[in-house]
């Protein structure tokens, strides 16, 4: 639970909330609009007021620093500041150094921009292809569920999971480095088993929600879709799964364009 002083929020060059969710849903529509085409409106809203409070947190009170830090939830995910695969994310966060909170909020800007430009590749190339690779591997997924046993330990499943995931988006992998990797299907495989996932097939598609959405994807308004199908028990594991392929695929295919 995300804990904020009522003080910090009350700041905000004294805009409200509210206005703030007005400023970043016309924010949004003008900057980013795949999102807003994606995802729809409300969900923006809903985006931006947690990410007043995220950017709260860290110290970003200015309206100016919480449109960038929410500009940063949209690009990297909304728990991009705790991710597993972005350790640089909280270092960055956390350095005494700059001590203002707008020029810290620069230094992330400018660190996550360096680490989407080579995310991406030129033109967008290496997310391009991992698009394509994606969209293979889903359908392949239901198809051929992995071999890996159901109680697999985190190294045995990394051990099937970690190669899969390089070979469907190699930079993502790199940059984030192995053991933030490790980290992060360690981290699925438990989100897997607290939604009541049993199997292999629901770890790897857990893990590779975690990979392509932030690794706290299911608490993530940007991806409700997902954590919907994950919190409703009354369905069995074999149609959550079916439900998850069947939603997933085209979202990240608009998603990842």
């Amino acid at each position: 639970m995300l804990l904020v002083r009522r003080e910090q929020m009350a700041v905000f060059d004294q805009v409200s909330v509210d206005a703030f969710e007005d400023d970043m849903a016309a924010h949004a529509r003008r900057f980013f609009p795949r999102h807003h085409r994606v995802l729809g409106e409300p969900t923006l809203r809903e985006v931006a007021r947690l990410g007043a409070a995220r950017a709260a947190r860290h110290g970003f009170t200015r309206k100016r620093d919480a449109c960038l830090y929410f500009n940063l939830m949209l690009s990297l995910g909304s728990g991009f500041d705790v991710d597993v695969q972005l350790p640089w994310a909280a270092a960055a966060l956390s350095d005494p150094e700059p001590r203002t909170p707008s020029a810290r909020a620069d230094r992330l800007v400018a660190r996550a921009m360096d680490h989407l430009q080579r995310l991406r590749g030129p033109g967008g190339a290496y997310v391009a292809r991992a698009r394509a690779r994606v969209l293979d591997a889903l359908p392949a997924l239901q198809r051929d569920p992995p071999r890996v046993s159901a109680g697999a330990d985190a190294a045995a499943f990394a051990a099937f999971a970690l190669p899969w995931l390089r070979a469907l988006h190699p930079r993502k992998v790199d940059l984030a480095g192995e053991q933030p990797m490790r980290a992060l299907l360690a981290h699925a495989l438990a989100t897997a088993g607290a939604h009541g996932l049993t199997t292999a097939h629901g770890a790897a598609l857990v893990a590779l929600l975690a990979f392509l959405l932030g690794s706290g994807f299911t608490e993530d308004p940007q991806a409700a879709w997902a954590t919907a199908i994950l919190a409703d028990r009354s369905r069995s594991e074999a149609h959550r799964l079916a439900h998850l392929h069947e939603a997933a695929l085209p979202f990240l295919d608009a998603w990842m364009t």
